[in-house]
């Protein structure tokens, strides 16, 4: 006589409870690759525009950015309704850190593309350095910030490590560029240190920000 042995088995795996962990783990991962996938996304978008309409470089790259940080953060929602289980409640503060984010990660991206545009005649990250990764920094710690303000305090832990890697990234790049000052800064310069020194203050308050969150509760 035949007996169906699936049946135990899967009321054994309901009786499994899925740890707090697990779907915070799946909440992260699946925000990394929306995150990622958003950027390729409007990469590619930002390239058929500036065929389309031939505005300057810098000037789509910057909106390329615009775009990316609330994009990202969108798909995070999405994410934590499928890693989390639920739709979280943004508060306003969320939605003010990822649109700042968003602004100056643009506005690095843009001062910083027109700079090397007019420095090199290109914005090959090879003459530019780490520094050119900044506006990404930036959109990352606007996503980990943004996270961490929807996150129940159960899961928040994964965006706040996100953020603490942010800010010791952002350290490294800004220390990379310190021994340029030695030589004086140069007036084509002054409008990229402004944005530079803009995102370092932006990723110092949503450490700042998210860290309150935490304690909070």
């Amino acid at each position: 006589m035949q007996t169906d042995r699936s049946v135990p088995a899967r009321r054994i795996a309901e009786r499994l409870p899925v740890k707090p962990w697990m779907r915070a783990l799946a909440w992260g991962i699946l925000s990394l690759v929306g995150f990622i996938a958003s950027w390729i996304a409007v990469g590619w978008l930002m390239v058929q525009l500036e065929q389309a309409f031939g505005l300057p470089h810098a000037i789509h790259l910057g909106l390329g950015a615009l775009a990316w940080v609330p994009a990202s953060g969108l798909l995070a929602l999405a994410a934590a309704r499928v890693g989390l289980g639920t739709w979280p409640a943004v508060p306003t503060v969320a939605w003010l850190l990822l649109l700042a984010g968003a602004l100056v990660s643009a506005a690095h991206l843009w001062v910083l593309a027109d700079w090397a545009i007019g420095r090199h005649g290109y914005t090959d990250p090879d003459y530019i350095g780490p520094t050119f990764a900044l506006h990404g920094v930036v959109a990352a710690a606007a996503l980990a910030g943004f996270e961490v303000q929807i996150a129940p305090r159960w899961a928040a832990w994964l965006p706040f490590l996100a953020m603490v890697g942010g800010v010791a990234l952002a350290i490294a790049i800004i220390s990379w560029n310190i021994p340029g000052l030695a030589d004086g800064l140069g007036r084509d310069s002054e409008p990229l240190a402004a944005v530079t020194v803009a995102a370092a203050l932006y990723i110092g308050a949503v450490g700042i920000v998210s860290l309150a969150r935490l304690r909070r509760g």
